[in-house]
């Protein structure tokens, strides 16, 4: 959520800087932790809502694959049902 809200130039440059680290993670077939993260950050920076619904979709699909061990063992202070909150937020 570093990146939520950025527009113009710097989510141009936030989107060429995720898409290469998506590349360097493998994409879908990453670390379900790392592709989870960084799909849910690739959202906050779309422009279109399409694009974005891509994204966190991606992230749910990912935070599926997680378990609690792989959590920990990243030092994340949240659960599995946890990551859930961040990646599919309640609406306000």
């Amino acid at each position: 959520m570093i990146f939520s809200g950025t527009s113009g130039k710097q989510a141009d440059l936030d989107r060429e800087l995720f898409a290469q680290i998506w590349d360097d993670i493998g994409g879908e077939q990453g670390d379900p932790l790392h592709v989870c993260v960084l799909a849910h950050s690739m959202a906050d920076v779309q422009d279109d809502v399409h694009q974005e619904l891509m994204w966190d979709l991606r992230a749910l699909a990912a935070v599926g694959l997680i378990t609690d061990e792989r959590v920990a063992k990243a030092g994340v202070p949240l659960s599995v049902a946890g990551l859930y909150s961040v990646v599919a937020p309640e609406p306000e």
